[in-house]
């Protein structure tokens, strides 16, 4: 193991793990970046196996959902100049927390929805 002296003369190993702030802020951002790509990943995938089920209850044809499984990715796409926006004007995680929580509410919107009307 290495070792080198910090600038108070204290020796510190390179091989030590710091406990500092800057390893929990980049620990907190891997964890971000993690939880946000699985999110975006589960919504886009979760209404391909409700295909059919919807099908029959709503009584729609291949069209009708087809709108409804590409209605994520138009609102993706649409999103990207505001929220692009947002992260210039605010930080990037008071933008991603907001958008996580706009998320989570319309995903509770269309879980809890049990009808069209």
């Amino acid at each position: 193991m290495v070792a080198a002296r910090n600038v108070n003369g204290t020796s510190r190993s390179f091989m030590s793990r710091s406990h500092g702030s800057r390893e929990d802020g980049k620990l907190a951002t891997l964890l971000t970046l993690f939880f946000g790509r699985t999110e975006s990943y589960v919504l886009r995938m979760a209404i391909s196996p409700l295909i059919p089920i919807l099908m029959e209850q709503f009584k729609w044809n291949s069209y009708q959902v087809g709108l409804l499984a590409s209605a994520y990715l138009w609102t993706y796409a649409v999103a990207q100049v505001p929220w692009g926006a947002a992260v210039d004007r605010w930080s990037g995680k008071k933008s991603l927390t907001l958008g996580w929580l706009i998320t989570l509410i319309g995903s509770l919107a269309f879980a809890m929805g049990t009808n069209l009307e």
